[in-house]
């Protein structure tokens, strides 16, 4: 695990919810400043938009589900590879769960 995704999962222990979305948001920016995220709630099929530093609808963003009541777009996914992609996912999760 890179010490980029590591810095998040530390500083995920003892939040939850929106708050826990907001130290999640700062670090993953403190380590891709470049990413453009979307934080969303959750509301059966609906996701709603809860803040983010993109406002724009893009077309291929990443839509992940990092719980029953949070998920995040991640609209320039594709600016990390795979394998750094995938640790950021799991790293999220395990803070959601």
């Amino acid at each position: 695990m890179s010490y980029k995704v590591r810095n998040i999962t530390n500083s995920c222990h003892c939040s939850s919810g929106e708050e826990l979305a907001k130290i999640c948001n700062r670090e993953i920016l403190n380590s891709y400043p470049w990413l453009r995220l979307r934080w969303v709630r959750i509301h059966g099929h609906r996701w709603s938009y809860l803040f983010g530093n993109s406002n724009e609808i893009c077309m291929n963003a990443k839509k992940i589900r990092l719980n029953e009541d949070y998920g995040i777009y991640i609209d320039n996914h594709e600016s990390l590879d795979e394998q750094e992609l995938g640790a950021l996912i799991a790293a999220l999760k395990r803070c959601f769960q």
